[in-house]
Parts: structure tokens; C-alpha cells; sequence
């Protein structure tokens, strides 16, 4: 009979877990990865507003779609269709895109500031009019970013609430997507300046894929 006791049978070393968490996070990332270079795009099924093309990267390749310029320096209302957005295995990122910022000299040590003041509402729907996500804020006081796969001459603005309800991130899930020829989603973009002295334009930009 064996004695009551600890087990003699050889803990795992530590170091062996800390190589085995990169290695199971870089698989699940390759796995994604494989996932979106074989998914078909069907962009010819897409019949809602704004520019579809797709986002020729090989590792991780996408869709994207480009709505209207307009001036930050007067209010801007529209409700764009989403209609057959293609389903893709990582969700669609919505951004508020400012051409040619860079010239406005950010700082990108820090929130990025570049003085354009206003509030920014973006509200999506489903084809019963519940809602995906509603995000208002202002990109002045939240900070603006880069890197958001539109251009190196541009700063964007997308809201991402970490830890709070799902309501709150600006982002379209895959399950958002429903059925092969997509869901008749709509996208209404809201915005309202401080100041009528800004010359630059905007445009909402929905990203899927891209630069890792």
C-alpha cells in the first residue's frame, strides 16, 4: 500500500510553461491567419454604399470599404447600407480617417493631438434595427491614431472601450455577419464640429485585415 504524501513523480520545469504559452499563441495566430487567406472575399455580392475593394496583404488579407469624403468643418449626417458585407474571420474595424494630418505635426509620443475638435458618433444596426455598437466621443480628448491601414499621411479615430460592454467597441463581428451573402447591416456616422476653421476632409473607413 502507498503512503499518504506528496507525489514524487516530477513537477514541469517553469521555463517550460514560459515557452509553451508563446508557442500555443503563435499557433492560434498562424491559425487565424490561415483561415483568412483561404476565405473567399465575394465582393461582388456586396450591394450597400461606399467602395469595396480588397486588402492585397498575404499574410493576413482582407476587405475594405471606403465611404464619401467630407469637411470636418461643418456637421456630417449619413446612414450608410452595408448590404452583403462579405463574412470574414476577423471582425471589420470602423475608423474616422483624416487626410493628410501628418502635416499637422502630431505628437506620437503620446495621445495624439491635432487639433481638430468635435464629436464623433458611430451607430450600427442589424436588419431589425438592433443595435451592433454605439460609440460618441470626441478623438481630440480620446486621442487619435496611426497605423490603421490607410495611408502614412493619415491619423484615424476608432473606439475601442477595453473592459466595457460589448455595445461599446466600434467593430463588426464575423456572427454580426450572418448567412452566405451577408446581413443588411447599416453604419450611421455622426459628426459635429467645435469650430468651422478646419480645412481638412475625412471618410469612415470599415477594415478587415491587413497589417498584423
Amino acid at each position: 500500500m502507498k503512503p499518504f504524501g506528496p507525489s514524487r513523480q516530477r513537477n514541469a520545469h517553469p521555463s517550460s510553461y514560459k515557452l509553451l504559452v508563446p508557442a500555443v499563441t503563435l499557433l492560434l495566430g498562424m491559425g487565424c491567419v490561415m483561415k483568412a487567406v483561404f476565405s473567399p472575399r465575394h465582393l461582388s455580392n456586396y450591394r450597400g454604399d461606399g467602395t469595396i475593394s480588397k486588402i492585397k496583404f498575404l499574410p493576413n488579407p482582407g476587405v475594405k470599404v471606403e465611404f464619401e469624403h467630407f469637411p470636418l468643418s461643418r456637421p456630417y449626417r449619413a446612414i450608410y447600407r452595408l448590404e452583403g458585407l462579405p463574412r470574414r474571420p476577423s471582425p471589420y474595424w470602423v475608423h474616422l480617417v483624416v487626410a493628410n494630418a501628418r502635416e499637422l505635426n502630431p505628437n506620437l509620443n503620446g495621445p495624439i493631438r491635432i487639433g481638430i475638435r468635435g464629436t464623433l458618433t458611430l451607430w450600427s444596426r442589424d436588419s431589425l434595427g438592433h443595435t451592433i455598437f454605439y460609440c460618441s466621443w470626441s478623438p481630440e480628448e480620446h486621442g487619435w491614431s496611426t497605423g490603421c491601414g490607410s495611408g502614412i499621411h493619415e491619423v484615424c479615430a476608432g473606439f475601442l472601450k477595453l473592459y466595457g460592454p460589448r455595445v461599446q467597441q466600434a467593430y463588426i463581428l464575423p456572427g454580426d455577419v450572418r448567412g452566405s451573402l451577408g446581413e443588411k447591416l447599416s453604419l450611421e456616422v455622426s459628426w459635429d464640429p467645435e469650430s468651422a476653421e478646419s480645412k481638412y476632409e475625412a471618410w469612415v473607413l470599415l477594415r478587415c485585415g491587413g497589417d498584423l
